[in-house]
């Protein structure tokens, strides 16, 4: 419980907003008590207090803290009076009565909850405020006002992060936590049995990349992947190349057994159709979302990613991305350009603890080479994958590179392991898996 302290005279002008004053000056005492607990409000800051007298008091003992010193009634006044603000918040008669309010230094904690409940208010508050005034912007595309909004709100939710730095036996008891419960950090979805004991899976923060020439399997690989994950956890699909009916002809071919190409072109016979039919049931319970765009910006697809949040409660695990090299972001180096590209799919994972999945066009030295299968740093114009990437996958098909051959293997696909940061090292040979490219078919090869 707070005490009540003695009055303290507060601006009329301060009396507007929501606040918790009562608690800002009780904090206040508590830090001039135990100055080791600025170490415990660290995530505390000026703006976080109602009135400017409290602010600057605030960021005084912030500078003196940040100088070893701790703060007390002496200190505080002579740091005040160096930075002139001493007069500005009451001068020295102001500090004592801050001394003299009556509080016990045992409820910091609950203090500075109610400053930060205050704070938060107030944001809400100026949030509204501003929604409001977005919604008569006619003259703004709608998409944008909405987005805008959407970040308002969102930054408000990002406000409340005051975690810490976790000491050892914390970090321990947490694993342990994790180990008990049986879960892993990772997450496997459903087929790709010989990949995912390979990589792990898919891990939050994750950037993934698969690269691959044209007609390899890119976007198949990208479509089964999501196909793999999406039964047990969101997934969203940004496709670049194609819309939202040529991609869920995919899908749906994996689940019916028909051509995509039939699908898409509705030329099925009486008996395909029923198969597609009974194939959406299906698909229409995979927690999927496929955004079609043509160059999608990073605050567009964060837009997308809430959207979907909302939706199913909780933030996709995957993001599949088909693919970098159709994206720009309108400079003159392209190499600057997909870099900043592939650093904004990483940042993205890193915020909403997902996995992003990028597809990436493998480049024309590859043909060259007598060996066209692909190496880590093969990524066209895009030397910085191999630094961003957590995992890089390397897709080669025989029928593709070698179709005049003799000895030319034919509907299978090879997955290579070029990158695992943080897994098991790369295997010593591909993983060769079935591949059926009109039904967006992977499937594990006993041979293996």
């Amino acid at each position: 419980m707070i005490a009540s302290p003695r009055p303290i005279a507060i601006s009329p002008a301060d009396r507007v907003e929501p606040n918790a004053i009562e608690a800002e000056v009780s904090l206040l005492f508590c830090l001039l008590c135990d100055g080791d607990l600025m170490d415990e409000v660290g995530w505390l800051r000026p703006e976080h207090f109602y009135t400017s007298q409290h602010r600057l008091i605030f960021e005084a003992m912030q500078s003196l803290w940040s100088r070893n010193v701790r703060p007390d009634l002496l200190t505080l006044a002579n740091e005040l009076i160096q930075r002139k603000t001493l007069e500005l918040v009451g001068g020295k008669l102001y500090l004592k009565q801050l001394l003299l309010a009556g509080y016990t230094a045992a409820d910091w904690e609950d203090h500075a909850d109610l400053v930060k409940s205050a704070y938060l208010s107030r944001r809400m508050l100026s949030a509204s405020n501003q929604i409001g005034m977005l919604a008569h912007a006619a003259a703004q595309p709608i998409e944008e006002r909405l987005d805008q909004a959407q970040q308002l709100v969102y930054n408000i939710a990002d406000l409340q992060d005051t975690q810490h730095a976790m000491p050892s036996p914390d970090v321990c008891i947490k694993v342990m936590e994790r180990l008990e419960s049986g879960k892993s950090s990772a997450l496997k979805g459903v087929g790709f049995d010989k990949l995912f004991r390979v990589t792990g899976g898919i891990i939050p923060g994750h950037l993934h990349v698969a690269i691959g020439e044209t007609n390899m399997g890119k976007s198949h690989f990208g479509a089964a992947m999501a196909m793999a994950y999406a039964p047990i956890c969101p997934v969203m699909v940004v496709t670049v190349e194609m819309d939202e009916d040529e991609y869920m002809s995919r899908i749906l071919a994996r689940y019916s057994g028909v051509d995509s190409k039939l699908i898409l072109r509705n030329e099925l016979s009486a008996d395909e159709l029923v198969r597609v039919t009974q194939a959406m049931s299906q698909v229409s319970a995979l927690k999927l979302h496929i955004y079609a765009a043509s160059n999608p910006s990073d605050t567009q697809l964060r837009a997308q990613i809430r959207r979907m949040t909302r939706y199913w409660g909780e933030p996709p695990k995957l993001l599949v991305i088909d693919y970098l090299q159709y994206m720009s972001r309108g400079t003159h180096n392209r190499v600057q350009e997909l870099d900043q590209i592939t650093r904004e799919y990483k940042e993205i994972a890193v915020e909403f603890g997902l996995t992003s999945l990028l597809l990436s066009q493998a480049r024309r030295e590859v043909m060259d080479r007598k060996d066209r299968r692909p190496k880590k740093n093969d990524s066209r114009e895009c030397g910085a994958i191999e630094n961003h990437a957590n995992l890089i996958y390397g897709l080669y098909r025989d029928e593709v590179a070698r179709p005049e051959e003799d000895d030319c293997e034919t509907g299978t696909i090879e997955v290579s392991v070029l990158k695992n940061r943080g897994g098991d090292v790369a295997i010593a040979k591909p993983i060769k898996m079935i591949f059926q490219p009109a039904l967006t078919y992977f499937g594990d090869c006993d041979a293996y």
